[in-house]
C-alpha cells in the first residue's frame, strides 16, 4: 500500500507537470495563430496589391504599338545599287556588241577571199583542169583563212578577257572603291566566241570558194568578162539627169553597176553607224533620268519619315514652318504596297493625299503627250513602267494591297511619267476610307530654302535630333548616284566610239581597197586620157561618200531601233530609262562616221597615186 501510495503521488507529480506543459503548449499555440493571422492579412495585401499592379501592367501591354522590323539588305545601300545599275549597262552593251562585230567580221571576211578567189581564178580553173576536187581546192582557202581566224581568236580570247575588263574595271575604280582586278579565262565562253568567230568566217570563205567552183575550168581560166552596163533609173528623170557632169553620171552609174560592194559598204557603215547611235543614246538616256526624275518629276527636296505622334510634337512643327530652313512641306501617307492585275504582280509605294496639293511637289503628267494629269478625289494614278510591267491601261481595274494585308479594287485613271521606282497617287479620303486607316501620315515632302551640302547637313542634324523623326533624306543623295552612273558610262561611250570608228575604218579600207583593185585598168585607162590625180581621187572617194552618206542613213535608223532594244532588255521593272535620243547624238554619230571615211580617203589616196598609167595597155593572161 505504501509503495503503491508513493506510486501515485509520482503520477499526480507527472500529471501536475504535463498540465502546466499543456497550458504552456496552449499559450504558444494561440500566440502561433495570432501570428498566422496577422501574416495572412498582410501576404493578402500584397497579393492584393500585387495582382493590382498586374492588371495595370496588362494594360500597358495592350496599349503598346506593335513594333515595325526594318530590314535593309545590301540593296539598300546606295552604292551597291549604283554599281549594280553600272554592270547592268555594260551587260546590255555586251549582249549586242557581239552580234555586230560577227557580222562585220563575216562581211570582211568574205570580201577579202571574194577578192583573193576572183583574183585567183586562173589558178583554180588549172587546178580543176587537172583533176582536183572541189574540197581540195577549197581546202587551201579554208587552212588560210582558218589559220588567220584561229591566230585573231587567240588575240581576242586576251583583250577580251584580259585587256577590255582591266580598263572598265580601272574606269569605275575612280567611282568606287573596288578590289583588285582578277580575270580568269573562261573556257565556255572562250570556246563559243572563238567558235562562232572561226565559224563565220570559214563560213564565208566556203561560200566564196563554192560560188567559184561552179564555173566550168575553161570558163575560170579565162578573164571574166566586165559586167555590161545598163540604164539605171535615174536616167529616166530627165530633168535631173540631164543637169548632171559626165563625172556625176559615170558615178551613178557605177554605184549601181558593182551592187556587191554597194551593199556591203552600206551595211558596213550602217552597223558602225548604229553602235555610235546606240552609245550615245544609252547616255542620253541615262542623263534625262537623273535630270527629268529629280528636276522636273520631283520638285521635292527633302523626305521626312516620321513617328506617330509628330503632329502634336510642339517643337517638330516649328521646324517645319521655320521658314529660314523650311519653304514649304506636305504630309503624305506612304506605304509599301503590292499591285495585282491578270495573275501579275508588283511590288509599289503608295502615296496617298490632297493630289491638289500634291502636284506643287510632283509633276503629274503624260510623257508622250507632256500634257498635265486631271486631278480630282477619285483620281488614281500610277506610274508608266508599272502600267507597261502590268500592261495596266487608263480604265482598267486593279487590287491594291497595302503594308497591313488589306486589299482594295482601284480604276486607274491616269498614267504618270515617272523613272525611278513604281508608284501609285490616290486621294487620302479615298486611301482612309478604302483601307480604314486610322494613324495619321508617315511621311513629309518638304522644299528647303536652300541647297548644298553645309545646309542639307544643317537641316539633317536639326531633323534627326527629334524624337519623332525616323529619317530623313535629301533627293540630291539618290540624284548624285545616278549622276555618278552617267559618268561611269562615258567610258563605255569612248570604247563604243574607239570600236565602232575601227570597224568603219576595216570596212572603207577594205571595200575602198577591193574597189581600186577591181578597176585599176579603168583608172590607168583615166590617168592615160589626161585625169590629173586629184580628178581620179574624186572619181572614186565621190561613190565612197555617198555610199558612206548612206550607210550612215540608215545607221541613224538601225541605231534607234537598237538603242530601243538594249533599253528594253536592260530596265529592271522598278526602273525606265528614257525612252528618247537627243539630235546631238545623232549628229555627232553621223559625223565620226563621216570622220573615219576621210581618214580612209587620205590612206588611199596614196595607192591612187601610184597606178601606173602602162597598167591600161595590159592584157589579161
Amino acid at each position: 500500500m505504501a509503495k503503491a501510495y508513493e506510486e501515485i503521488l509520482d503520477a499526480e507529480k507527472d500529471l501536475a507537470q504535463g498540465q502546466r506543459d499543456y497550458n504552456e503548449g496552449l499559450a504558444e499555440l494561440r500566440d502561433g495563430e495570432r501570428e498566422y493571422l496577422d501574416a495572412k492579412e498582410d501576404v493578402e495585401e500584397e497579393l492584393a496589391e500585387a495582382y493590382a499592379e498586374l492588371m495595370d501592367a496588362e494594360e500597358e501591354i495592350k496599349k503598346l504599338e506593335v513594333p515595325k522590323w526594318y530590314v535593309l539588305d545590301r540593296n539598300s545601300n546606295i552604292s551597291f545599287v549604283s554599281f549594280e545599275l553600272n554592270s547592268e549597262k555594260v551587260s546590255a552593251v555586251a549582249k549586242v556588241f557581239p552580234i555586230f562585230f560577227y557580222m562585220i567580221a563575216a562581211l570582211v571576211t568574205l570580201t577579202t577571199m571574194t577578192r583573193m578567189i576572183e583574183e585567183e581564178r586562173t589558178q583554180i580553173g588549172t587546178l580543176k583542169a587537172l583533176g582536183y576536187s572541189k574540197m581540195t581546192i577549197t581546202a587551201k582557202y579554208i587552212v588560210y583563212c582558218g589559220l588567220a581566224s584561229f591566230l585573231g581568236s587567240a588575240g581576242g580570247l586576251f583583250v577580251g578577257f584580259k585587256l577590255i575588263p582591266y580598263i572598265i574595271w580601272n574606269a569605275y575604280g575612280v567611282l568606287f572603291h573596288l578590289p583588285d582586278f582578277i580575270a580568269a579565262y573562261n573556257t565556255r565562253i572562250g570556246l563559243i566566241a572563238s567558235g562562232l568567230a572561226i565559224l563565220s568566217t570559214l563560213g564565208a570563205t566556203i561560200y566564196a570558194c563554192n560560188d567559184a567552183l561552179k564555173e566550168k575550168p575553161a570558163t575560170l581560166m579565162l578573164p571574166r568578162a566586165p559586167k555590161a552596163g545598163k540604164r539605171i533609173m535615174l536616167e529616166r528623170i530627165k530633168f535631173i539627169w540631164s543637169r548632171l557632169s559626165f563625172n556625176h553620171k559615170a558615178t551613178a552609174r557605177n554605184l549601181f553597176r558593182y551592187k556587191k560592194h554597194f551593199f556591203m559598204t552600206v551595211i558596213g557603215i550602217s552597223g558602225c553607224t548604229a553602235l555610235l547611235v546606240t552609245g550615245f543614246g544609252l547616255r542620253d538616256s541615262i542623263g534625262e533620268l537623273a535630270t527629268t526624275q529629280f528636276n522636273e518629276i520631283f520638285k521635292y527636296e527633302l523626305e521626312i519619315e516620321v513617328d506617330n505622334g509628330w503632329k502634336d510634337d510642339t517643337a517638330f512643327n516649328e521646324m517645319l514652318e521655320d521658314k529660314s530652313f523650311i519653304d514649304s512641306s506636305i504630309a503624305v501617307y506612304s506605304h509599301k504596297g503590292d499591285v495585282s492585275f491578270k495573275d501579275e504582280k508588283e511590288e509599289v509605294i503608295i502615296r496617298a493625299t490632297n493630289l491638289e496639293e500634291l502636284g506643287e511637289f510632283i509633276e503629274f503628267k503624260d510623257r508622250a503627250s507632256n500634257e498635265k494629269l486631271m486631278v480630282n478625289k477619285e483620281s488614281i494614278f500610277i506610274t508608266e513602267k508599272l502600267s507597261e510591267v502590268l500592261e495596266l491601261d487608263v480604265g482598267d481595274e486593279f487590287q491594291l494591297t497595302n503594308s497591313d494585308e488589306k486589299v482594295a479594287e482601284f480604276i486607274v485613271t491616269g498614267i504618270t511619267e515617272n523613272y525611278a521606282g513604281n508608284y501609285v497617287y490616290m486621294d487620302e479620303e479615298l486611301f482612309i476610307s478604302s483601307f480604314n486607316v486610322v494613324e495619321e501620315e508617315n511621311f513629309i515632302l518638304a522644299k528647303p530654302v536652300d541647297i548644298g551640302t553645309e545646309f542639307e547637313d544643317i537641316i539633317t542634324e536639326k531633323m534627326l535630333s527629334n524624337e519623332k523623326v525616323l529619317n530623313s533624306t535629301f533627293v540630291s543623295q539618290t540624284k548624285s548616284t545616278f549622276d555618278n552612273l552617267l559618268a561611269a558610262i562615258d567610258y563605255i561611250i569612248v570604247f563604243i566610239i574607239v570600236s565602232s570608228g575601227a570597224l568603219a575604218f576595216i570596212v572603207l579600207y577594205n571595200l575602198t581597197n577591193i574597189n581600186i583593185n577591181e578597176r585599176n585598168k579603168e583608172l590607168a585607162t583615166l590617168k592615160v586620157l589626161g585625169y590629173y590625180e586629184e580628178e581620179v581621187s574624186t572619181y572614186i572617194f565621190r561613190e565612197t561618200r555617198i555610199l558612206t552618206f548612206i550607210g550612215m542613213l540608215v545607221g541613224l535608223g538601225l541605231g534607234n531601233l537598237l538603242h530601243a532594244f538594249v533599253i528594253i532588255t536592260v530596265e529592271s521593272p522598278s526602273f525606265m530609262f528614257g525612252r528618247d535620243i537627243k539630235l546631238f547624238s545623232y549628229l555627232i554619230s553621223g559625223l565620226i562616221t563621216i570622220i573615219f571615211s576621210v581618214i580612209v580617203n587620205l590612206f588611199m589616196k596614196k595607192k591612187l597615186a601610184n597606178i601606173k598609167m602602162v597598167d591600161s595597155m595590159k592584157a589579161n593572161d
